[in-house]
């Protein structure tokens, strides 16, 4: 884990929205027929902060950044909200 800061995939949010397309499919609408979803928002990506590799770095992330990571690493341990 010798990142900084990463953004990554929202695996589970990208397979709820499947099963809801699977879902509209099973229900008789058919798969040409509907929009191509899209993972736009911020939400749907998750932020991982490396908090060893700031210090080895000399950098303090600011707390707001730390605050809104889904998953921080720190002293060697891996926190996922």
């Amino acid at each position: 884990y010798d990142v900084l800061a990463a953004w990554g995939f929202d695996y589970y949010k990208m397979g709820r929205t499947t099963g809801k397309m699977v879902v509209e499919i099973l229900k008789g609408k058919k798969p040409e027929q509907m929009p191509t979803r899209f993972m736009t928002k911020a939400s749907d990506v998750d932020l991982l902060v490396n908090l060893d590799v700031a210090k080895k770095l000399g950098l303090t992330v600011p707390a707001d950044i730390v605050k809104s990571a889904k998953t921080v690493r720190q002293n060697g341990k891996l926190t996922k909200k």
